[in-house]
């Protein structure tokens, strides 16, 4: 593990990268439908997991009854529509996010400065792990760098956003 890090030059960065980080996390209070859907995806996430217990569940009962055929047709019927209202809550969420997406590239003048800040920042941080890794002579593989973008220098692609999943996963490059 990398546990001698020098972190007395980002003291000083980290007033300012705290403050950009807080404006972009408060700018959909400015538009209350964004704010809106914030909480609808929040809903939908916990409805996303309600549904897969609620299936797990029935296909428990399901499997280990005895009972008569007409109570395992109501487990099938049950968990085929758990399983709609998981996909319906997927491609739901799926909108929502893609919308809140699209306001943030809609509002990526106002956080132009920002994001330059937040970017090079970010970009020291895996140059100093990078740094670090080679000293020590470790695995990258270790230690997973999960980002949003991938224009950064000295990383490693290891898996790309999907359906599911909105960042990349990254390592970096020794």
């Amino acid at each position: 593990m990398v546990y001698d890090v020098d972190v007395q030059d980002i003291e000083p960065k980290w007033k300012v990268i705290r403050r950009d980080l807080d404006e972009i996390a408060t700018l959909p209070e400015s538009a209350p439908k964004v704010a809106f859907l914030l909480n609808v995806a929040t809903g939908l996430q916990f409805a996303g997991i309600v549904c897969f217990a609620v299936l797990m569940l029935a296909a428990t009962l399901a499997l280990s009854s005895r009972s008569t055929p007409f109570f395992q047709d109501i487990y099938v019927y049950v968990g085929t529509g758990i399983i709609v209202t998981g996909y319906v809550i997927i491609f739901a969420r799926n909108a929502i996010r893609q919308r809140v997406r699209r306001f943030y590239d809609d509002s990526s003048s106002r956080l132009a400065g920002r994001s330059k800040q937040l970017r090079e920042f970010n970009q020291g941080l895996i140059e100093r792990l990078q740094h670090r890794l080679r000293a020590l002579n470790q695995s990258p593989k270790e230690y997973r760098l999960y980002l949003y973008n991938n224009d950064y220098k000295g990383i490693d692609i290891l898996k790309r956003p999907n359906f599911i999943r909105e960042h990349y996963e990254a390592q970096a490059s020794v």
